[in-house]
């Protein structure tokens, strides 16, 4: 009996030891690959506990690299954001777009900030969101070589 709890003892070891990965076996990377890296797959914007801003800090992986948010306004009246896109590194320009989907069959060309005189980030000031329409904003930047950290502001207005 103690020797057939040994042997049950010893092969749970042994099949825990050899399905288990080490701890150091995968580096750690502040990226999210896969997510939000298109229009179909845009990452919804919740405001938290009522606030009316959403700040993220990211990472462009490349100059292929996207990543999308979307927000679709529940309200009966037009609301107006502000979108920010702040680069951390001024030597590299990101670009900002958005592109609209009215809900209703229509959706808007991809329109992205001036770019001219900028040297990081584009801010797109009162843009309105009409009710039931979504807004896509895409974060790009083409001529980007390694990673890039960016910050992306998003503020509703509200009614004005």
């Amino acid at each position: 009996m103690r020797l057939r709890k040994l042997i049950t003892v010893l092969l749970t070891s042994m099949l825990l030891l050899t399905l288990s990965s080490s701890v150091f076996a995968s580096e750690i990377t502040p990226t999210a690959i896969g997510i939000g890296d298109t229009r179909d797959d845009a990452i919804s914007l919740i405001f938290a506990n009522g606030s009316n801003r959403a700040e993220y800090s990211l990472f462009l992986q490349n100059n292929s690299d996207q990543d999308w948010f979307k927000w679709t306004n529940t309200t009966d009246k037009t609301r107006f954001v502000r979108i920010e896109s702040l680069s951390e590194d001024r030597s590299i320009t990101n670009r900002l777009g958005i592109q609209y989907d009215y809900n209703n069959g229509y959706l808007s060309t991809l329109m992205y900030a001036d770019t001219s005189g900028i040297s990081s980030g584009h801010i797109m000031n009162i843009v309105p969101v009409p009710p039931g329409a979504t807004i896509y904003m895409v974060v790009d930047a083409p001529t980007l070589y390694g990673v890039q950290q960016y910050k992306l502001f998003f503020y509703d207005f509200g009614s004005l």
